[in-house]
């Protein structure tokens, strides 16, 4: 579906997902659009009950807006509020409802994920990349351990 359907469904509750989006279990929520009493707000923030009080309000507004429960390739997961849209998702077609999904990943999704990451941050801190020691077949006329072949009709 394409991102203005995909707006429809936030406002109307449902958490939407894009399959082109790296990290598994990653969605968005509409949160906001309700009120909290000044005197229900936590005391040690900067918006106190008394800051509300001394503009003459009786409640802190939370605007609607765009949430974002994110998962990074090593598995972090963290609850990302004010997300904004890039043009690249704005104008993505891969947009769907988001589904919790109870199916653990294999123990070899998770190698695969731990192992492509330690590859971007060895790349980032070495410039190697893993393709440097990917595996090579003997050039023409040689033995995998290197060893040049002999060649028939001649005595070694």
């Amino acid at each position: 579906m394409k991102f203005g359907e995909a707006i429809t469904l936030l406002n109307a509750g449902h958490p939407v997902t894009r399959s082109g989006w790296n990290g598994k279990g990653m969605f968005l929520i509409r949160a906001g659009g309700y009120k909290v009493e000044a005197d229900k707000v936590k005391p040690n923030g900067i918006i106190t009950t008394e800051f509300l009080e001394r503009r003459g309000l009786t409640h802190l507004e939370i605007l609607p807006h765009i949430d974002m429960w994110t998962v990074n390739a090593s598995g972090r997961q963290a609850y990302l509020a004010g997300w904004l849209a890039s043009q690249s998702d704005m104008l993505a077609d891969d947009w769907m409802i988001y589904e919790e999904s109870t199916i653990e990943p294999t123990w070899q999704e998770v190698a695969d994920i731990a192992e492509a990451e330690f590859e971007k941050e060895l790349e980032k801190v070495t410039g190697i990349k893993k393709s440097m020691f990917a595996y090579k077949p003997a050039p023409h006329g040689y033995k995998k351990d290197g060893v040049p072949k002999k060649k028939p009709g001649r005595k070694a």
